[in-house]
């Protein structure tokens, strides 16, 4: 029987075709969002480490209100000093982070899709508690500001230029005294800015303080016992913690955004599968309508009702295997296809670019999707095929 209903499917490659782009084009939107959503997962998992820095310590305040890193109080000048001098500290950094707008010649700069635009304090004798490099010109002072290398070459900006910063005090200009590179791919889309601490401070309020301070520990000395000790040594509001900590924080607030936009795709995926199941299941009502001479000739040399409602099902089977593999190929396609319109939708300014990967969720997903789909979709077809008469021959 299931060499007669592949003969029958080989016999018949047109109505195969359509019947298996009918479930192909739920599944690759299926697939699609995965990879998308696990491919930006991968993009940002990867910025959430570079940002935690190489076995740093981060110390900072407690957060006052659950869930809320904004709640957590300021460190002060005199606890940095503090950590500089305990004991396996090699080095401690005040860190200062803001959200600027910036402009080139009246123009917005915009970072690629999701990614933010971010401002940093930065010292050149102490660039090794930072993830940035130095790629030309020199670190700003007063009324500096380096840019980073991608959004330099993108809208033209040379050392020598003048950009505009805004943040929460009015509108400044900067001479750009250098190029910067932010960890290995330069932040995924995101936009730098880097200004001298003085400067960091007034911009982004925080007068004689920091958000955080960045810790690197001597040689020899466990990140996560220097992490323990200091946490002791601080006042009472204040803790240290490891760059694993840091790192998954991060990966964390990536994920909600992410996962946003990976159900907005999934709801488009519903409806597409929705439309492919109504398409399946009217395509074996009217095919099984056209064989029923075929099907009586079976009934009538001895094939049981069963063995005819069976023959279906493997159709429907081989169908969604089919439609699924391709389907999730087709999901690559896919997810070029939604990077390409966003980019073109923000005016170049799309998602970050990565590999794409194609987690094993995503095979699971696309084979359920797939066969479970064609196989709901042709039971009750299934069901009025086993019940033609040997009579209607």
């Amino acid at each position: 029987m299931f060499k007669l209903t592949l003969n029958s499917l080989l016999a018949r490659k047109i109505r195969l075709a359509l019947t298996t782009f009918a479930v192909v084009l739920g599944v690759s939107f299926v697939s699609g969002s995965f990879i998308l959503a696990d491919s930006l997962r991968a993009v940002f998992d990867k910025i959430a480490v570079e940002i935690a820095g190489p076995d740093w310590i981060q110390v900072r305040g407690v957060e006052t209100i659950q869930g809320d890193p904004f709640s957590r109080p300021v460190v002060t000048q005199q606890i940095v000093e503090q950590i500089g001098s305990s004991e396996g500290v090699y080095g401690a950094e005040g860190v200062i982070q803001g959200f600027p707008r910036i402009s080139f010649e009246e123009t917005l700069i915009k970072p690629l899709g999701g990614a933010p635009t971010l401002a940093f304090n930065f010292d050149e004798e102490r660039a090794e508690l930072t993830g940035f490099e130095t790629i030309e010109g020199k670190a700003p002072s007063n009324g500096e500001a380096m840019v980073d290398i991608d959004t330099a070459q993108k809208y033209g900006i040379s050392v020598g230029d003048n950009i505009s910063i805004r943040s929460l005090q009015p509108e400044e200009q900067f001479t750009v005294s250098g190029i910067t590179r932010w960890g290995q791919d330069n932040g995924g889309g995101a936009v730098f800015v880097l200004v001298d601490t003085p400067t960091a401070q007034r911009l982004f309020n925080y007068p004689d303080s920091y958000l955080a301070v960045t810790v690197a520990a001597l040689p020899g000395v466990e990140e996560s016992e220097l992490a323990e000790r200091l946490t002791d040594e601080l006042p009472a509001g204040f803790e240290a913690v490891t760059s694993d900590v840091v790192a998954n924080e991060f990966s964390d607030e990536f994920d909600v955004f992410i996962t946003i936009f990976q159900n907005a795709l999934l709801v488009f995926a519903a409806v597409a599968l929705v439309v492919s199941a109504f398409i399946i299941n009217n395509t074996f009502a009217i095919v099984l309508g056209q064989r029923v001479r075929e099907l009586g000739l079976l009934r009538a040399v001895g094939a049981t009702g069963r063995q005819i409602r069976s023959s279906v099902l493997i159709e429907a089977s081989v169908i969604g295997v089919i439609a699924s593999l391709i389907g999730l190929f087709a999901g690559l396609g896919i997810t070029w296809s939604i990077k390409a319109l966003i980019a073109l939708a923000g005016d170049g300014s799309g998602l970050p670019d990565g590999p794409l990967v194609i987690a094993t969720r995503t095979w699971i997903a696309a084979a359920v999707v797939g066969i479970g789909v064609t196989l709901l979709a042709s039971i009750s077809p299934a069901r009025k095929a086993a019940r033609i008469p040997p009579i209607a021959a």
